[in-house]
This record gives structure tokens, sequence and C-alpha cells, in this order.
């Protein structure tokens, strides 16, 4: 993946770590009055002197300690000035003053939806162009049924004023609640809570790629649900049942291929399954990794987009450009979203009028991956 982009997020250095920690070590009531010599700090803490003389210095500057110059001792100053002239009393609030930004994703960029890389990359253009500190962190938090402790670390270290969530969880959503963390998710699962979230709703991709093949004859259409959360799946199955009755054809015609994993092997066995029963016409894919594994099938399977099975992909990549014959698919509106996402961290108002809520409608790309099968059809 090309990740030039990310040259430009401002990294935390190992000064303002130790300028953290210390920090944190003052209002916790472990360093009062004097503090010691820098050479035990630095002892303490595992790095140099002169990286915690530079930290020292930096809490001076807000406030915090007093002191310092020659051979004098440093001092606890006041906190609660510090806090106010470090924007870092709680809960958060937000302003049209730059701050701090984290930007969670469950996996590594390297790894993630390109969509949300994307969002991710101009949420960091428009944020960094204001003056905003914006770092990303990647939290395994889809299959966590708890909070972890080490999330509590994340915050602890990296102090943001506000936080974006690509891809929420539940779990993730009550534990940033229950910090007092302002909160926005880009897509994922609120659960029970009020979260502002942006979102693409993958229903409506389906519906419309459902109702494309449908209308052009298509009667066994495989939808590979693999690795998906309970709630995603159901939600999908309800979707193409509906849409079936709309459209007055017999929802068994819509197959899903379940699993609670996903990977090359499980897509390829799934696809292995569902031929062996019966041959499906069509195939809606969410995912471009998992097109990839489901190609591989139909190449030694030795059969032909779109003569033997048409396909649609409810996502976009760029790699898809160079795929014969062209692909059926959709793109995210990855700049309104993130433009979105940007105004939220800056004033921090509801995303559109009282709602908490904002969905974007993605766009259909017509390709060469649908063939019309409207007289092979069978009766409905």
């Amino acid at each position: 993946m090309d990740v030039g982009f990310v040259s430009s997020i401002v990294r935390t250095q190992l000064v303002d770590v130790v300028a953290i920690e210390l920090h944190r070590r003052l209002v916790a009531g472990e360093l009062k009055g004097r503090l010691p010599g820098a050479r035990l700090l630095a002892k303490a803490l595992g790095v140099s002197v002169p990286t915690v003389c530079k930290a020292l210095h930096k809490l001076r500057e807000d406030g915090a300690l007093i002191g310092g110059g020659g051979r004098k001792r440093w001092q606890v100053g006041d906190l609660n000035e510090a806090a106010i002239r470090r924007g870092a009393s709680s809960p958060k609030r937000a302003g049209t003053r730059p701050g701090k930004l984290l930007f969670v994703s469950a996996l590594p960029l390297s790894t993630e939806r390109q969509s949300g890389v994307e969002v991710f990359a101009h949420v960091l253009d428009l944020l960094s162009s204001k003056g905003w500190e914006v770092t990303h962190r990647s939290v395994g938090f889809v299959s966590a049924r708890k909070p972890h402790k080490a999330w509590d670390e994340l915050l602890r270290f990296s102090k943001p004023d506000a936080m974006m969530v690509l891809g929420g969880s539940e779990v993730f959503g009550t534990w940033a609640l229950q910090n007092q963390i302002r909160t926005l998710f880009i897509g994922g699962d609120t659960g029970r809570h009020v979260i502002p979230t942006v979102m693409v709703k993958a229903s409506l991709m389906l519906r419309q790629a459902l109702e494309r093949l449908i209308t052009t004859g298509h009667r066994r259409i495989l939808i590979p649900l693999c690795g998906r959360i309970s709630k995603f799946t159901e939600n999908c199955k309800r979707q193409t049942l509906e849409c079936a009755m709309e459209l007055g054809v017999d929802p068994a015609c819509v197959v899903h291929a379940e699993s609670e994993y996903s990977s090359p092997e499980v897509i390829a066995a799934a696809m292995r399954q569902q031929w062996h029963k019966q041959a499906p016409d069509a195939l809606i894919i969410f995912d471009w990794r998992e097109y990839l594994a489901a190609s591989h099938f139909l190449k030694v399977a030795s059969i032909s987009i779109p003569n033997d099975v048409s396909v649609v992909l409810l996502s976009h990549n760029p790699t898809m450009d160079w795929h014969i014959p062209t692909l059926c698919h959709f793109t995210h509106p990855v700049e309104e979203i993130a433009r979105a996402c940007a105004k939220w961290a800056q004033h921090g108002k509801p995303l559109t009028g009282n709602q908490q809520t904002l969905e974007f409608r993605p766009r259909w790309v017509e390709g060469n991956s649908i063939a019309n099968r409207t007289k092979k059809a069978r009766p409905v």
C-alpha cells in the first residue's frame, strides 16, 4: 500500500511522552513540592537527562512547574492553571482552537479497507492545515467483549481533544463514553449508545446490486458473508429478503454463504460448496480482498465473468481499475465524509441538525461484469 501520506502525521516525540508521564505523576500526587534532580528522574523514566530537561521546560511553559533556573530545583506549580493552558480540563470541550485528534482503527492502516484509509488521509490533510495534531493508533477492539487496560494507557499518553473510530464497536463506544472522550464513529455499530456516526450504509449498496441483478434475469445470487458480526449478517439477510419480495421473485434465489471466520481458504471453500450444490449465476462480494480469493476459485474452475457468472463488488480499490473485465462496483464519497468529520472535530456540533447519524449515498460505477440473462431466467 502507498503510505506516503502517513509521513505528514505529527508524531509524538519522546520528550512529549516524558512530559505527559511527568504531568500524570504530578496530578496523581506522586511528585510533590520539590522534584528530584534531572538525573534521578531520567533514571526512573529510563531516558536521557537532556530529554528530561526538555520535558521539564515544557511543563514550566504550561505552568505545571516553576523554578529550574541555574541550579535551582523544580517545584510543582499551579496544576489547575496548567490544565487550562493545555486545554486538558475534563470532559474535553470542542472549540475552534487547534487541538489533538486521535484516529483509531481496528487494524493497521496497511490492512484496513481502502475507503477508510482514504477518509483518514483527507481528515489528516484538513485538520493539519488548521493546526491540529493528528495521530493514528490501531486497537484490536472488534472482537473485544470488555474494555482493555491498554486502551486506558492509550488515552493517558495521547490525551486527545477528540477521537474518531473507524468501524467502531459497542464495547469501544462504552469505554469512550465512560472516559468522557468526545467520539465520532466512521461506520461500525454503536449498539445502544448515542454516538455521532457517519456512514455509507451497506444495505443501500446491497439493495441496488440485487435490483440490478434480478432485473437482468439472475435467479441464483451468491453473497459470501464470512467473518462478519451477527448483527451485520442478519441485517443483510433481511435486506435481501425484502428486496426479493418487492421485486416479485422467490427469496430463495439469494443464497448466503456464512462463516464465523474469513480467510482466502474460507472464501474458496464457500464458493466450492455452492458450485457443487448448484452453480450461482451471480456474485455480490463486499470487499476487494474477498474477491481476490473468489476470483482464484473461478479461474481454477474455468468459470468466466460475465458469461458464466456476473459479479458486483460493494467497494472500490484502485487496483480494480486493471481488472479485465471491468467490475461493476460502488465508490464512497470519501471527501464529503472527511469534510463532515473535520467539521465535527473543529466545532463539536451535531452532524446535521439534531441528528447524530449522517448517511452518505454510495455511487454506482458501471462495468462489464454483469450479463443480461433475462432470456435465460427461470420463471418466477
